[in-house]
């Protein structure tokens, strides 16, 4: 069974310009915000990279969604 994990915190987008500065928008239940701050874009890009570090590829994902749907609704 998977437990919680980061990704539970809310949806959020970094961006990236040329001249390599960052900002993100963070998303919760009531509206968002928008960071420029490079501490909090870093903690924001660390939630990113153990996202990404958890995550299937997309190969991996693909049967495990046609493994479910199969067991779930061929039945």
């Amino acid at each position: 069974m998977a437990g919680g994990h980061i990704g539970l915190l809310g949806a959020f987008v970094i961006a990236e310009a040329a001249d390599m500065s960052a900002a993100a928008f963070l998303e919760n239940a009531a509206d968002g915000q928008t960071i420029e701050d490079t501490g909090r874009i870093a903690q924001v890009m660390a939630c990113f990279d153990a996202l990404r570090g958890d995550a299937l590829t997309v190969a991996a994902s693909r049967e495990l969604i046609a493994k479910v749907a199969e067991e779930r609704w061929t039945k």
